[in-house]
């Protein structure tokens, strides 16, 4: 709860912790639009409104904690990649099909038993005979990254990427926003 909302409530009777063991009262007051949705869901659920009204609020509870615990807000998940969030946050994605349809999980860092890559190194001459103009004496170098752009630097990183420009090297580009980074990512297929 904000701190300033606390300061600025009104006095009234002193919380008393529930007893162990019991469902405890607690009286509320909500909009009138509100009561009318926690009713309509009751009917339609088949179960009272203190029911649902508790479910709604643990139902808060968890999202609250969840957003907490990946410490960000709402706002700021809708404004960016929910996606590349969890992976910056070591989360892997999981890749499963289902009658057709093809479903993405992810799993929490440290999770055991997850490949996060398939990839296997070349094994000698490999490389040259699947790409006979590959140059195997070609130094194999890090390369450094070209400088950013200035006129690049408010954009929101996720949407940045390098592209080999014939000619000119590695060239910073602009992806358009809301595209997925990888296979498949920002949809169910």
């Amino acid at each position: 709860m904000d701190p300033e909302l606390a300061k600025k409530r009104a006095p009234g009777r002193p919380m008393k912790a529930p007893k162990r063991g019991k469902r405890a009262p607690l009286s509320l007051l909500v909009r009138p639009e509100i009561k009318r949705l926690v009713d309509k869901l009751a009917t339609a659920n088949g179960i009272t409104q203190s029911a649902q009204g508790e479910m709604l609020i643990e139902q808060g509870l968890a999202v609250r904690q969840v957003l907490d615990a990946m410490g960000k807000e709402m706002e700021e998940i809708e404004r960016g990649n929910v996606e590349m969030a969890l992976r910056r946050k070591g989360y892997t994605p999981i890749y499963t099909v289902k009658d057709g349809k093809e479903w993405k999980l992810w799993a929490e860092p440290g999770y055991p038993g997850i490949q996060t890559s398939g990839f296997e190194a070349w094994q000698p001459g490999e490389l040259k005979a699947a790409y006979p103009d590959y140059d195997e004496d070609a130094p194999s170098e890090v390369t450094e990254l070209p400088p950013l752009p200035p006129e690049m630097a408010g954009i929101d990183p996720d949407r940045l990427y390098l592209e080999m420009v014939k000619g000119e090297g590695l060239k910073w580009r602009v992806g358009k926003a809301g595209w997925p980074s990888s296979r498949g990512e920002g949809e169910n297929k």
